[in-house]
């Protein structure tokens, strides 16, 4: 056999040598040593391509969890634990994101905004990461396989990081919805409904936990900000149902934006349908707090934050 193999995984296993010639493989005792140290070496083994062979008399009922608790075997050596850190930092990241996107929400102490870059693309040499190319030269974007997002989570939550992550990524996604917002309003209309249309299940992730958190600031100010968006979209579903959920929060920030925020959440919540019955309490107290706050602190719409 030759010295040098690459080892492929991302479907089914293959091997070649160092001038790129296929080479046969024989005997399930073989395909699980490589397997597993293929897995060593930071490589993902996709649930079903290789379970049958590893558990050929007793396969897993499931077989995701049953390859992401081999990978998390094999993660928890020593000289796994930078790679595992690096991935993890990206794991709350739900749906394909940009390098500008992981720069903010993975950066931490032991890897700086100017180490992303070259860290993402050992994550993608060792497939734990994808990488798939834009049009018109913008980047990649990047994602990861369910299970390694799974065992991600897992080792945030271990290490007591995982609120804090999920914090920047909810604040990284709310200044991209409301530049999006902005830009939709204007000459970039058309670039920045495939920009979000892009983002979007990040965008609702964010929202989603702003709500989980209680954080009735973040959650109504995601809604104001895509809530154009949303019409223009014609989206009816869960945004109405987040909408509802976010006016159900109580916002520490008294602003004409928050008012503003308030009365938007009401009318996503009402649907395309201006089903009103049912918000109108919550519409005629945003139009009452909008009329107390506008006047008094117009050119600064953090004025009044408590505390």
């Amino acid at each position: 056999m030759p010295n040098a193999l690459r080892i492929g995984l991302l479907g089914p296993l293959l091997l070649r040598d160092e001038e790129d010639r296929a080479v046969h493989v024989g005997g399930r005792q073989l395909r699980v040593l490589l397997t597993l140290l293929a897995l060593d070496a930071g490589r993902v083994v996709p649930a079903g391509s290789l379970a049958d062979e590893i558990w050929p008399d007793d396969p897993p009922g499931n077989p995701g969890n049953a390859l992401q608790t081999l990978v998390s075997r094999q993660a928890a050596r020593p000289t796994r634990s930078r790679r595992t850190t690096r991935a993890a930092n990206c794991s709350p990241i739900s749906s394909a994101w940009t390098l500008a996107a992981a720069e903010q929400v993975c950066a931490d102490a032991p890897l700086p905004r100017a180490g992303v870059l070259p860290a993402l693309s050992g994550l993608v040499d060792k497939s734990i990461v994808t990488a798939a190319e834009r049009p018109c030269g913008e980047g990649p974007r990047y994602g990861m396989l369910e299970t390694v997002r799974a065992y991600g989570l897992e080792r945030l939550a271990e290490a007591g990081k995982g609120d804090r992550v999920r914090d920047t990524f909810a604040a990284y996604y709310l200044d991209l919805a409301e530049t999006g917002d902005a830009q939709l309003r204007g000459a970039g209309q058309r670039r920045w409904l495939l920009e979000l249309a892009a983002e979007q299940d990040n965008l609702q992730a964010a929202l989603r936990w702003a709500i989980a958190r209680q954080d009735g600031d973040i959650a109504q100010r995601l809604v104001l900000a895509l809530g154009w968006y949303w019409m223009l979209r014609g989206q009816p579903g869960e945004p109405e149902t987040l909408a509802r959920q976010a006016l159900a929060l109580q916002p520490r920030e008294r602003s004409p934006r928050m008012a503003e925020a308030r009365m938007v959440c009401a009318l996503t919540a009402a649907g395309p349908m201006w089903e009103m019955d049912g918000v109108r309490p919550a519409v005629t107290a945003a139009i009452a707090g909008l009329r107390r706050v506008v006047g008094s602190q117009p050119d600064d719409p953090s004025a009044g934050r408590d505390g």
